[in-house]
Parts: structure tokens; C-alpha cells; sequence
């Protein structure tokens, strides 16, 4: 990632650079939100600003995913849409995607003379793969989950507790990794950013919890559930899961 200096947004723009070629849609998107996960984080624990100049005042900071020549794909466009409703004012988002370069003209060659007929031996049948089926998409109306200040530990908390279907395990993944995308873009948010006091250290923790029930998870959320503890390890963010019986919890929305 590299940052430069905006003289007309008065802000840093942290470019960040993206490869949109060569995964398939589902892949993409993962990546794509993680690596934008990853650099608001980074934006907040105050690692970039050198560019800004002496004399700037209330200088902001916007990120910009370049992609090169190669545009996102409808699925990773989507996630980066729910990030920049999330991310708001705060860290403004944008993607840059170049121009591609332009195709050279290709040159007819000279007809040639039709070669001897050959013997035609028959291709062995090649069966036919089925698509994978489309990826759910998110259910309407999830919203992030509400970040507390602890005073007694120092850092901000969060709890996303998901209620889902019996063996939706499908669903499930693209739900949780909804509710987690949304309520780590909310970091950024005003309402988050007043819950912190001011005198609180640079670089605080932040605990995010994921609550779900056991009869909702299966492969596909589990795999899920891996990739973002790997994705937080070494940042500021502790993410655990938790798994619970359906009836603990119902219980626990029945409390809020």
C-alpha cells in the first residue's frame, strides 16, 4: 500500500492495490473485503499520514482499491458498496480500475492453398460439469452490531449474536460474514468514535464477538470462521466464535 497527499480533498489517499484476475466470484469478494478490513484497521491505529503536509488542518483519510485493468466482478463491487455505506464520511471508499490497453490490429494473412484431407478420428466425450450453484445472498435488514467502551480493560467490544436456520449453513456464512464486515466497517462510524474517551491509548484492543447457533453451522461457516481468525491474527482485533445450542440463543435476543 502506498499514500499520497490529496491538496483537494485535503486528505491522505491510501491506495490499495488489488489483482481482480484469476478467482472465482466467491474468492474475490473474501479477499477483496479483508484486505479493506485490514487497512482500516491500519488507518486506525494512526499508520499512515507522513504525506500530509505543514500547515494541513483536519486533514482526512479516503482509501482507493486500483485494480488495475481488470474491474471488480458484481459480487466483490457488492461488498465494497456494503463497506462504503458503512465506512460513510469517515474513510470515504472508492475503486480506480485503468483503462484498458488498446487491442492491436490484427493483420488477415494470405489465403493458402486447402491442405490433403486427413482421417477425422472422433474426440472422446467430455461430461458435462454442473455450475455450482449461486452463493445466497445477504438477508435484508442485517445491520452492525453496536460497539461499547470498557473502561476497566481499555478497549472497544462488540457482539454479533446470529439466530439461523436448522443446516442453512449456506446462508449462515454469508450472513455472519455480513454482520462481521458491517460491524468492522463501523469502527470508523461517529457513533463508534464517541464511545471512545479521550484519553484512551492510541492503538486500543477491539473484541468482536461472534455468537451462533450450533444447528446453522456447518463446513462452509466453519471454513469461514478459520479464514477470519487468520485474517484478524496480529492486528488489534480479537475475533472469537462461539457456538451455542438454539435455545441459548433465542434466550440471548430475547435479552436485548
Amino acid at each position: 500500500m502506498t499514500e499520497r497527499w490529496s491538496a483537494e480533498d485535503n486528505a491522505v489517499v491510501v491506495t490499495l492495490p488489488f489483482d481482480a484476475s484469476g478467482r472465482d466470484a466467491s474468492a474475490t469478494a473474501d479477499s477483496v473485503s479483508a484486505d479493506v478490513v485490514a487497512t482500516v484497521n491500519a488507518v486506525q491505529a494512526g499508520e499512515f499520514g507522513h504525506s500530509i503536509p505543514d500547515g494541513a488542518t483536519n486533514a482526512g483519510v479516503r482509501i482507493e482499491i486500483h485494480t488495475g485493468v481488470v474491474p471488480l466482478g458484481p459480487l466483490a463491487q457488492r461488498r465494497v458498496e456494503i463497506l462504503q455505506e458503512r465506512l460513510g464520511v469517515s474513510i470515504p471508499l472508492s475503486v480506480r480500475t485503468d483503462e484498458a490497453p488498446p487491442v492491436p490490429e490484427v493483420v488477415e494473412p494470405e489465403p493458402v492453398a486447402a491442405p490433403a484431407p486427413v482421417a477425422v478420428v472422433a474426440a472422446p466425450s467430455v461430461p458435462v460439469v454442473e455450475p455450482a450453484p449461486p452463493e445466497p445472498q445477504p438477508t435484508a435488514g442485517l445491520v452492525a452490531a453496536a460497539y461499547v467502551w470498557d473502561d476497566e480493560k481499555e478497549h472497544l467490544r462488540a457482539e454479533i449474536v446470529y439466530l439461523g436456520d436448522d443446516d442453512a449453513d449456506a446462508q449462515t456464512q454469508v450472513d455472519v460474514r455480513t454482520l462481521v464486515e458491517l460491524t468492522i466497517g463501523a469502527l470508523g462510524s461517529p457513533a463508534t468514535r464517541a464511545q471512545i474517551p479521550a484519553e484512551a491509548p492510541a492503538g486500543h484492543p477491539v473484541w468482536l464477538t461472534v455468537v451462533v447457533n450450533e444447528d446453522a453451522v456447518g463446513p462452509l461457516t466453519e471454513k469461514m470462521f478459520e479464514d477470519g481468525e487468520d485474517q484478524f491474527d496480529g492486528t488489534r482485533v480479537d475475533f472469537v466464535v462461539v457456538t451455542e445450542p438454539r435455545a441459548t440463543i433465542v434466550e440471548m435476543l430475547a435479552q436485548r
